[in-house]
């Protein structure tokens, strides 16, 4: 592989290895969080891409690239806007993930009894058939309690969410909590709870305690990075990377050619995840690597010029698509080939000689104005059509 690489490509993102280089032209109208290979949470700055790291591990994920969110709580960082009910909540009092104190505790001050801490959020509209994430970071301080999280509509029993007796360790780790409310849930306000309890009960014991930072609220089916507020709520910008003008025309053959892009989804949703597109900046005229719209158990690459279908592809039987998937697709004018994670190629032949005519490439994007929640790890192009067998091995989750 490293001979291809060198020998015959004229684009290499190599995002995993720490690389991004200046060709790509990258915007985010606000800030934004990532890991850093120390596992310390950063903040980037407006228009700055983020490298991703595992909070765990430290590898490197790839290039972070999200949706717009907001965060609904106004004081993310200590939960110093959760009212603690049969317990106390002390503020500044442990080392955070972002490697200052102002991580919060939780006490339980009775025995035998539900002691938690909650937000109450005002939705604008109210919850019903609306979804939402609650996340935040917790770990363990005295005593060997669990943690679980809840979320409702104000009238206490509205169709409850939980996620029931969390191991919590010794170490920061974050949790979450998703659902969707149906049409039945007629409240305007979002209960968003954090319990002490002891495993297996539904009761915390006396002075046990829990540490907690970084609480998220937000609408939305699935948790994306940190959005830390102060006072207010906060929006975290869509992330939106493109190369195009003379930077596209510098390493893009129009007759024939092959991309290879490798990354993760972040969620499960099933609206256009689109790995890679190259376009003319429509979606007259293109060439795309993503997941299928109706299930993400099959890649896809559907492919159109002048408004004409030339090819559809869908490779089908791959394995959990929140993992790490290489998709290649290679095109010569009068066939399009397309190899995902190894597996056998699939070929189609053209009926039209004719070829998009992109201007443009679009990362975790789509022509369609959508964009992806992912990592991408690499993305590879060569001005050649290369043979089959080189796209199998381009796309081997072993090399």
């Amino acid at each position: 592989m490293s001979n291809l690489l060198g020998n015959r490509a004229s684009l290499a993102l190599l995002f995993d290895r720490g690389f991004f280089k200046k060709n790509i032209t990258f915007t985010r109208a606000s800030q934004a969080t990532y890991y850093d290979r120390t596992k310390t949470l950063r903040i980037a700055s407006n228009d700055e891409p983020r490298l991703d790291h595992d909070p765990v591990t430290g590898k490197p994920k790839g290039l972070l690239i999200e949706e717009s969110r907001t965060n609904l709580t106004p004081n993310s960082d200590g939960l110093n806007g959760f009212s603690p009910t049969r317990c106390t909540l002390t503020l500044n009092t442990v080392v955070s993930p972002d490697g200052t104190i102002n991580g919060s505790t939780i006490e339980a001050t009775t025995d035998n009894a539900n002691d938690y801490i909650a937000e109450f959020s005002a939705i604008s509209g109210g919850i019903a058939g609306k979804s939402f994430a609650f996340s935040v970071w917790i770990k363990s301080n005295t005593g060997s309690p669990t943690a679980t999280l809840f979320m409702y509509g104000s009238t206490g029993t509205e169709e409850v969410k939980q996620n029931v007796n969390i191991q919590i360790t010794n170490e920061w780790q974050r949790y979450s909590l998703s659902g969707t409310f149906t049409g039945g849930a007629v409240s305007g306000t979002l209960i968003c709870r954090i319990d002490i309890r002891q495993n297996g009960t539904s009761n915390a014991n006396l002075g046990d305690k829990i540490d907690v930072w970084g609480a998220q609220i937000e609408q939305g089916s699935f948790p994306t990075s940190y959005i830390p507020t102060a006072g207010a709520t906060a929006t975290r910008s869509a992330d939106n990377a493109v190369i195009d003008g003379q930077e596209f025309a510098d390493f893009y053959n129009q007759e024939e050619g092959t991309f290879v892009v490798e990354g993760v989804l972040i969620s499960e949703e099933l609206d256009n995840q689109v790995l890679l597109m190259a376009s003319d900046g429509t979606v007259n005229n293109r060439y795309e690597l993503r997941y299928n719209t109706t299930a993400l158990s099959t890649a896809r690459s559907h492919n159109f010029a002048d408004s004409i279908q030339i090819s559809n592809i869908q490779p089908t039987g791959l394995n959990n698509q929140l993992e790490i998937r290489k998709l290649a697709l290679s095109y010569n004018g009068s066939r399009n080939v397309f190899s995902v994670n190894g597996a056998n190629f699939i070929e189609e032949t053209l009926g039209t000689s004719n070829a998009p005519n992109n201007i443009r490439l679009y990362i975790a994007k789509s022509a369609f104005g959508v964009n992806v929640n992912a990592h991408i790890k690499s993305i590879v192009y060569f001005p050649v059509a290369l043979p089959d067998a080189d796209l199998q091995l381009l796309t081997d989750p072993g090399v």
